[in-house]
């Protein structure tokens, strides 16, 4: 079993290309200038494995027969299904057949609503059909449920030296049995770089600059490898100072007399 692959680009918004991933991204226009969504591309097996192949392939398009296999004739854990239909989603969103990837989306998330990649990769499709709302609902869901499975790991503040026998089993049974679609702590950077980086596109498409840069800046602190992040943090930073008036200058006192 493989683990998630998160990967993004971004035209900056000067127009210049800042980075590109070697995923095949939804473009979102942004200020005049183009961007790039971050993706989450969900591996599993066999059949499901070509699909993920074939999603993290990029390029424009892509060939969905294998992930239909996979979803009409193999028989997956449930997490692996879900992770197969959000890769089949973002193939259909490549090709243009947004009703289609958002089905695809709807129903991994109906599946295994407590895996964050799958809102990210919904987010994306709704965002290339410019329901931004519904796009910035999901991501903020991505965002919290990261942020609520780092809070039950997290060491006991009142210093209990041990957890429960039903956690402790839980823990045991992930570490045994990894699922492919599953986040495991260790990459919640990615998956909140995404978000955040994928919010913050939004946030400068409607004209807020310095939720943008907010956004764009923890993605930045997130994910120190994708130099993208960085990049677009630059050009925020660079628009907002174009945008910010100078201060006035204050006049000198005239002396009395």
């Amino acid at each position: 079993m493989g683990l998630p692959i998160f990967d993004s680009g971004v035209q900056g918004v000067s127009g210049r290309v800042s980075g590109l991933s070697a995923l095949a991204l939804l473009a979102v226009g942004l200020a005049g200038a183009s961007a790039h969504a971050a993706e989450t591309v969900l591996m599993n097996e066999s059949a499901a494995h070509l699909c993920y192949l074939e999603a993290a392939r990029g390029g424009t398009l892509g060939d969905t027969e294998d992930c239909n296999v996979a979803i009409d004739h193999q028989s997956l854990k449930r997490e692996d299904f879900a992770a197969t239909l959000s890769n089949r989603g973002l193939l259909l969103a490549r090709n243009n057949d947004l009703d289609a990837a958002l089905r695809d989306h709807d129903r991994a998330i109906e599946t295994a609503p407590e895996i964050p990649s799958l809102y990210v990769n919904r987010a994306n499709t709704y965002t290339r059909a410019q329901r931004l709302d519904a796009a910035r609902s999901d991501l903020d869901r991505a965002i919290a449920l990261v942020e609520e499975r780092a809070a039950v790991a997290a060491p006991n503040v009142s210093g209990a030296a041990e957890t429960s026998a039903a956690t402790a089993d839980a823990a045991a049974r992930e570490e045994a049995e990894p699922s492919a679609a599953q986040v495991p702590l260790a990459d919640a950077s990615a998956v909140l770089g995404a978000a955040f980086f994928n919010r913050a596109l939004i946030e400068q498409r409607e004209g807020n600059l310095d939720a943008a840069l907010a956004d764009a800046t923890r993605a930045r602190d997130l994910v120190a490898d994708r130099p993208m992040y960085a990049e677009y943090v630059q050009d925020l930073e660079r628009l907002r100072a174009e945008r910010t008036p100078p201060a006035a200058a204050e006049e000198p006192a005239r002396a009395e007399g």
